[in-house]
């Protein structure tokens, strides 16, 4: 009884410091640019996106859209992989905006502004090159699956509306598992 006891007050205590997951199991599926390229995702207890094409850059993934007011500083902690990409860093020219360029693994924020303006946030991830000349890029083993901690700070200013897991280029194979939305 004493032992029971002890176990339901820890149980209790960590329940109050524990963070709640912002995120749910619901995924929905992004693929284009055309529903007929060979593209896929695969959402289990990892979500998994691919694209085998030509020369044409498209994308595959998922997004989950917020479906309540969520202001302040959080940490995205997830899982990434990197199991194929056609490039050796991205193929645009214009990366500086920090949205365009092909890469196997991108996570993307939308949120709103203080004057509710539309935003992006985004962090993407590349094997087998030098991402050091670009912005919100991180460098990770292919085939090896990496935890990832990123801090999204909206200065109180903000609201998450969607979040984007998903890859872009010709061809790609990508993978995130373990993915928590919370709260810093």
């Amino acid at each position: 009884m004493t032992k029971a006891l002890l176990v339901l007050l820890a149980i209790l205590a960590d329940t109050g410091t524990r963070r709640t997951n912002l995120l749910d199991s619901r995924w929905e599926k992004i693929h284009g640019p055309k529903f007929g390229d060979p593209s896929g995702v695969e959402v289990g207890p990892a979500i998994t996106w691919f694209r085998r094409a030509g020369e044409e850059s498209g994308a595959a993934g998922v997004y989950q859209t917020l479906q309540r007011q969520t202001r302040g500083r959080f940490v995205l902690d997830l899982e990434v992989r990197v199991d194929e990409q056609s490039l050796g860093g991205s193929c645009w020219s214009f990366d500086a905006d920090g949205v365009a360029g092909d890469y196997p693994v991108k996570v993307q924020v939308d949120y709103l502004d203080a004057q509710e303006r539309p935003k992006v946030w985004l962090h993407r991830f590349l094997a087998d090159c030098d991402p050091q000349s670009l912005t919100n890029c991180t460098r990770v083993s292919p085939a090896t699956w990496t935890r990832v901690r990123l801090d999204i700070d909206l200065r109180g200013q903000g609201s998450i509306t969607r979040v984007s897991l998903y890859g872009t280029g010709p061809s790609f194979r990508g993978s995130a598992r373990n993915v928590r939305l919370l709260r810093r």
